[in-house]
């Protein structure tokens, strides 16, 4: 059963050439990693574009009992791009420990 959530992106990682790994933070389900198959190969109407850190989307992912594995990302749509940890070196860095914080 798919599940829509706002969530922000942690963090990403290339799997692929058309793939990503994700870590987001969502209001109702807290963390979830997930696998967005196709995500960066561009022109697919489920995602907006590939996963950029410090962003706010709406999400729809498949999810999984925690520790069995990545849930599979379905859909998304952007809703808001923090800028500000991208205008300093040192909002960067902050922002680079909340998310290994809400990762561990």
């Amino acid at each position: 059963m798919i599940v829509l959530d706002e969530a922000v992106v942690l963090q990403t990682r290339e799997y692929s050439e058309t793939s990503q790994i994700v870590a987001f933070w969502t209001r109702g389900h807290g963390r979830v990693m997930g696998i967005a198959k196709g995500v960066r190969r561009g022109g697919r109407a489920a995602f907006d574009g590939p996963f950029e850190t410090a962003t706010r989307v709406e999400l729809g992912f498949y999810p999984r009992p925690r520790g069995e594995g990545l849930c599979i990302l379905s859909e998304s749509s952007l809703l808001e791009r923090f800028n500000g940890p991208r205008e300093s070196r040192e909002g960067w860095w902050a922002w680079s420990e909340a998310a290994e914080a809400l990762l561990a």
